[in-house]
């Protein structure tokens, strides 16, 4: 029915996330900021003086060279709380691939693949109390189904409530992420952790958090869909403006109340999306932080086989679509039984990767 080809648009902002979601404070190891576009970190609207080309990280030959930023202001961050991690026994080796991977900068620099069994570990009817996703990876030109990646991911243990049309990922350096929203609430969210032993996103596992909060929510939040991020050590949550959904309401993870708070550590609380075409469709969309760049993305029209990609600009303050990003990228060989109606994205220090829901 689908050949799921997508484009996304992608725009770089610089947000810091603060604390990770473990009940013990303890953090998992970070990975070192690799060379990449400037990251401006909307916290308190300094950058945080990274420069140079956009980072270098494989998957095959593209036509389209990295942009780097023009971005050559200096200046402090402000650094979000260094306690709260969401886990105590973060897994350190839940990389959801078979092998070793290739990565695919989706700046458009690419650089050489290595090997690895891209074939897929979970097939066949899916039980009636499993969810599963279709996980895609950047390949130097399109997002593709099964590349470098385990093509289905089962998810397992969620409560009976679980709201499985809202939900968002991230990637902390030390696990692979995964939450959705509570039915009929949009203060609660639901933490599910990748388990390579099981090769499934489990609820609640080792000392994951099952259930964290989101206050101070403004009226003007919709809470229809969230995205996430993890970077610069800090955890963060987003909710589009209903009133323009070029806007976005920043949350911040508070390690003493377990909750995304409205603003919390100095997070700017609205940040605009600007110079998207006008046919994007804003009903899918998603967010990661890529070494030293924020990025966001959304489906390009109402069809949502077509999207594009920006980055965050210091200059303006704004994620600016094609600013430092190649401004139009596929997604390519999902099977035809992809919900396509949302999608998420992560960034694991290697690979660029997106998931869709299976129906």
């Amino acid at each position: 029915m689908l050949d799921v080809r997508k484009t996304l648009w992608v725009a770089v902002s610089a947000v810091a996330l603060s604390g990770c979601p473990d009940d013990d404070g303890a953090r998992p190891p970070g990975l070192g900021m690799g060379a990449g576009s400037t990251g401006d970190d909307p916290t308190s609207g300094g950058t945080d003086a990274i420069s140079g080309s956009a980072s270098n990280s494989g998957g095959g030959s593209s036509s389209t060279s990295a942009p780097t930023t023009d971005d050559s202001d200096t200046g402090e961050t402000t650094d979000g709380p260094t306690t709260g991690d969401l886990t105590t026994g973060s897994p350190t080796t839940g990389d959801p691939t078979t092998g070793e991977t290739s990565t695919g900068d989706a700046t458009g620099e690419t650089t050489s693949t290595s090997t690895g069994d891209e074939s897929s570990s979970s097939t066949g009817e899916v039980p009636d109390d499993t969810h599963q996703l279709y996980q895609g990876a950047f390949n130097g030109s399109d997002y593709e189904y099964g590349y470098m990646s385990i093509e289905i991911l089962d998810i397992t243990g969620g409560p009976a409530d679980t709201d499985w049309t809202r939900w968002a990922m991230l990637n902390d350096n030390g696990s692979f992420r995964l939450y959705f929203m509570q039915e009929g609430a949009d203060d609660t969210i639901y933490q599910f952790v990748y388990n390579p032993a099981t090769q499934d996103y489990e609820f609640g596992l080792g000392a994951a958090i099952d259930e964290l909060g989101i206050t101070g929510a403004p009226a003007d939040a919709d809470m229809s869909s969230f995205a996430m991020l993890y970077g610069q050590d800090e955890f963060r949550l987003y909710a589009q403006s209903i009133s323009d959904p070029l806007r976005v309401h920043q949350f911040a993870y508070n390690a003493a109340t377990q909750s995304y708070e409205y603003g919390f550590d100095g997070a700017i609380p609205q940040i605009d999306v600007t110079m998207f075409p006008g046919s994007t469709d804003f009903a899918g969309w998603g967010m990661l932080w890529e070494n030293d760049a924020y990025r966001f993305y959304a489906f390009s029209d109402s069809n949502h086989d077509a999207v594009a990609q920006g980055s965050y600009n210091s200059g303006s303050g704004d994620y600016e679509w094609g600013f430092a990003s190649i401004p139009v990228i596929d997604i390519i060989d999902f099977p035809a039984d992809t919900n396509t109606d949302d999608f998420a994205m992560l960034h694991d220090g290697d690979e660029f990767r997106l998931y869709m829901m299976r129906e």
